[in-house]
């Protein structure tokens, strides 16, 4: 798996609501482009002018908490276009979500597409007959499955394959949920990516959903070495890529401003601290590049 960790100050330098969107869509985009499975957005706690923390009525107010403000347009993002209506009521984070690109992905199904794994919604109307769930999958007509499960839950569902082919289908499509894992493990299908929030830079790595946690994590800085002295004989076997970056202030300000981390330096924290452009022109890396 690929995971990537940024601090949701990342959107302060943006100048307008449509540019924050603008830049979380730019993540989006490329995480879907490397395959990523998880992005965790985290609170890094150097002092910004106009970064107050806090909530209002459930609102993130954009700049007062940033984090929530990256997560829920990256989620917007991840969704198939059939289940936002569903799944996200209105919100001012997402006033300008609709206008950035799709992000394409095999887990975003047409409706002329045939494919056994969808993603689904589980919809509040239950079966006229017996019992089970239906979900709605953006075909003309809904899926039933065995299992129930309570409404507006995103589900991944596999159909009954011999269905898909019929031009005319006159009774429900039948499948089965299962694990959001199984596309890919199945059919080697990218299946978009999770959404995660961590306090600090040191609970990216303790609250790891991985079982033994991240078994290579890579440091992206200007400071790093240069990429071609990672030593990739060393990693080839990892199981958990974890890749961390910056945002408007470098790892190093991030760690130093964490009383809390043991490590002082933020090359203890990695594996391995990269840059991955050396030899550029600009004085500084910004993530978003």
């Amino acid at each position: 798996t690929v995971s990537l960790a940024i601090p949701g100050s990342l959107v302060a330098n943006a100048q307008s609501a449509e540019l924050r969107a603008y830049l979380v869509g730019q993540i989006a985009r490329a995480a879907v482009i490397f395959r990523a499975d998880e992005i965790v957005i985290f609170k890094d706690k150097c002092t910004q002018p106009g970064l107050a923390r806090g909530t209002t009525q459930g609102h993130s107010k954009t700049m007062k908490e940033p984090e929530l403000f990256m997560a829920r347009v990256l989620e917007y993002l991840d969704c198939p276009q059939y289940l936002r209506k569903h799944l996200f009521p209105i919100h001012r984070d997402l006033k300008f979500a609709g206008l950035l690109p799709p992000l394409d992905a095999p887990h975003h199904t047409r409706s002329s597409d045939i494919s056994v794994f969808r993603e689904g919604v589980t919809l509040e109307e239950r079966p006229r007959k017996g019992t089970g769930t239906l979900v709605e999958v953006g075909l003309r007509k809904a899926a039933i499955i065995s299992k129930v499960l309570p409404p507006k839950m995103r589900v991944t569902i596999k159909l009954n394959e011999a269905q898909l082919h019929k031009q005319k289908l006159k009774t429900l499509y039948r499948g089965e949920a299962v694990a959001p894992t199984e596309p890919r493990q199945a059919m080697d299908l990218y299946w978009g990516y999770q959404v995660r929030l961590a306090e600090d830079i040191e609970q990216v790595f303790k609250q790891s959903p991985y079982p033994g946690g991240y078994d290579l994590t890579i440091g992206i800085s200007d400071k790093g070495s240069p990429l071609n002295k990672l030593h990739l004989h060393k990693h080839a076997a990892y199981n958990h890529l974890l890749v961390v970056f910056g945002g408007t202030v470098s790892l190093e300000a991030i760690v130093a401003a964490d009383s809390e981390l043991e490590a002082r330096d933020p090359t203890e924290l990695f594996d391995a601290y990269l840059n991955p452009l050396s030899g550029h022109g600009s004085r500084s890396l910004r993530t978003e590049v």
